[in-house]
């Protein structure tokens, strides 16, 4: 095994830099999967006075591999003077080199080291960590939400490492106030709290910054921006202004909140379409790429990383009705996504999911929407190729959506985007073939119901009752 070394923390925003010390690191008899880790854990030795002067007994880092930002897939416990790993995630496959993040918390101490590359050597991975940044929570307040005014959400992206952070009302609260760490994970917080502030910390060297936020309510999406900055890992506050709508969901007057767009357009058919991707924030934006029963974007996208598999398309470990696909000839019932496994769902929250195949053909039938391609460099939606779908549903012939040609994502590699368009859909695409799911395939000339492979990243735009 390789060496670790032990860690001190400054709590300056910077990287801290690291001393010799070593520690072993060794395999738990607990884990869950096949891999065993080799991971070298690299001490942090601050300037000046550090809050923790070492790792103690039973310290815990959690590590994420390829971009996943759940649950922690492989937990390190410092413990007899070693680290010790363990597999918490028996789905966990990973390709043949990649990156981690790696993360330890205390109370309000928040430390993460991001980015590390890791290669297999056979069933073992091997790591080292270090180049540690101390974080602090993001916090936000929201304020002056009118007197029984609910069910709204606030989303602004540039507040933890491109994920984005969310936070939801619940019925009759006027006023939240909500923990994030930088992963986007809730970290406490109290609802109906006073004040009107968001926090956020950056490093010293960072200028001034402008962060848009958007709320939504009743199928309308708002924004706000605001700038502010912080020095030396203090924290910097602005407040939100007030938030209420007229009858006709426009803001009041003086309201400093836009208007941007609605989140759905109902065409008149089964169900009401989504006004973009998952992932995107206008109907242009290609948005974010997800296996199909997954529910996170990443950056590699093939058999050896999909989530319910056991590295090849015919060792699926759920969604699997025909043996021969099945991991030692797994079947089950389940041809429809779950909701735990709907990345519309579980993006978006509330009664937002995945289209089913039937709202699909729905929504191709020509004698309910009309179809029209604009070429790459069209005028009308900023230069992006795509279709726009229009209604022709008696009363709702003014109603439309706009489906980018994003492409799609195989392996590391995007394909395709800004000429083809794949969209999933929610069931697989046969009993005998389950390997494949349900999805609408479309090029200049055409768009039809296809299929393809689970393991490959598609778009994905969401439907509601």
């Amino acid at each position: 095994m390789k060496k670790s070394s032990i860690v001190l923390l400054m709590l300056t925003g910077v990287v801290l830099s690291c001393n010799d010390e070593d520690l072993k690191v060794s395999q738990s008899e607990n884990n869950k999967g096949e891999y065993t880790f080799n991971i070298s854990v690299s001490s942090i030795q601050g300037d000046t006075k550090a809050v923790k002067t070492g790792w103690e007994e039973n310290d815990i880092i959690s590590l994420w591999f390829d971009g996943a930002t759940s649950d922690p897939q492989v937990i390190l416990t410092y413990a007899n003077g070693e680290w010790v790993s363990a597999q918490n995630d028996a789905s966990l496959n990973l390709g043949t080199a990649g990156k981690l993040t790696a993360l330890y918390e205390s109370g309000n101490m928040i430390v993460s080291s991001t980015g590390k590359e890791y290669q297999m050597n056979g069933t073992e991975v091997e790591a080292t960590i270090d180049g540690w940044i101390f974080n602090t929570p993001y916090q936000i307040v929201v304020q002056g939400i009118e007197t029984g005014f609910s069910g709204y959400s606030l989303y602004c992206e540039d507040l933890s490492a491109g994920s984005g952070i969310e936070l939801e009302s619940s019925e009759g609260e006027t006023e939240v106030k909500m923990k994030f760490d930088r992963f986007g994970r809730r970290a406490g917080g109290t609802e109906n709290a006073d004040g009107a502030a968001f926090y956020f910390t950056k490093s010293k060297t960072e200028s001034e910054k402008t962060f848009v936020f958007y709320l939504t309510h009743n199928g309308a999406r708002y924004s706000y921006a605001t700038k502010a900055t912080t020095i030396s890992g203090s924290r910097a506050n602005k407040k939100l202004p007030a938030f209420s709508v007229d009858a006709n969901g426009d803001p009041t007057a003086g309201s400093k909140w836009t208007r941007v767009g609605d989140e759905y357009v109902d065409l008149g058919l089964s169900v009401k379409w989504a006004t973009y991707n998952v992932g995107a924030n206008s109907p242009e934006e290609y948005g974010d790429y997800f296996a199909w029963g997954e529910t996170e974007p990443k950056k590699n996208y093939n058999w050896s990383t999909y989530k319910y598999c056991n590295g090849s398309s015919s060792t699926l470990t759920k969604y699997c009705n025909a043996s021969s696909y099945g991991y030692n000839g797994y079947t089950d019932s389940k041809t429809v996504l779950a909701l735990e496994d709907d990345a519309a769902h579980v993006n978006w929250g509330d009664d937002w999911r995945m289209p089913t195949s039937a709202e699909r053909d729905e929504l191709l039938n020509t004698g309910n929407c009309t179809w029209t391609w604009y070429e790459k460099g069209n005028s009308e939606f900023n230069g992006i190729a795509g279709y726009k779908v229009q209604s022709k549903m008696s009363g709702y012939t003014d109603r439309w959506i706009f489906l980018p040609a994003a492409g799609y994502c195989n392996g590391t590699h995007l394909l395709t985007s800004n000429s083809r368009g794949y969209y999933w859909f929610s069931t697989l695409f046969d009993n005998s073939e389950c390997n494949e799911a349900n999805c609408v395939y479309f090029l200049s000339s055409y768009s039809i119901p296809s299929k393809y492979d689970r393991c490959y990243g598609l778009s994905v735009r969401p439907v509601c009752e």
